[in-house]
């Protein structure tokens, strides 16, 4: 897919987002949200369609390939918005690396399915060593209101 194609695919997705009641975060799942990245060049708002990860009581945005413009805005401006509902809640962003990010990403690996299971640098009964062992290619970041 290009990279024009996945401009669109998200622009549809956040459209159809914010025209849907949300369903709650529960425990173990995750659930698309659309968050408020800010560019990091422009610093222009950019909205972009992701899940939104409920691991041990904490949330959670998790890149399984962190070569992502979202990856490189957070990583520059980590405030962001998630809109739920109409409101928007500012949260910050803070990566997290090493056995942390490891277990965020085996939690969501676990509970995606499809294509979003599939984009993951590691398969099906991976240890947490094996997944550990290639985070570094990933990106986790939990979210702390502010």
């Amino acid at each position: 897919m290009s990279t024009e194609q996945i401009r669109e695919l998200n622009q549809m997705m956040v459209g159809r987002l914010r025209g849907e009641q949300p369903m709650p975060l529960i425990a173990g799942t995750y659930e698309l949200r659309v968050v408020r990245t800010r560019g990091r060049a422009s610093g222009e708002d950019r909205p972009v369609p992701l899940a939104v990860v409920h691991h041990d009581d904490r949330r959670y945005l998790v890149a399984p390939d962190a070569n992502r413009d979202w990856v490189a805005n957070l990583d520059a401006r980590p405030s962001c918005g998630i809109e739920a509902g109409g409101a928007v809640e500012e949260v910050e962003a803070t990566r997290l690396r090493g056995r942390a990010a490891a277990e965020v990403a085996a939690a969501y690996h676990e509970a995606a399915t499809g294509p979003a299971r599939a984009a993951f640098p590691f398969g099906d009964g991976a240890t947490l060593d094996e997944v550990e062992a290639v985070v570094d290619r990933m990106a986790v970041f939990a979210l702390a209101g502010r």
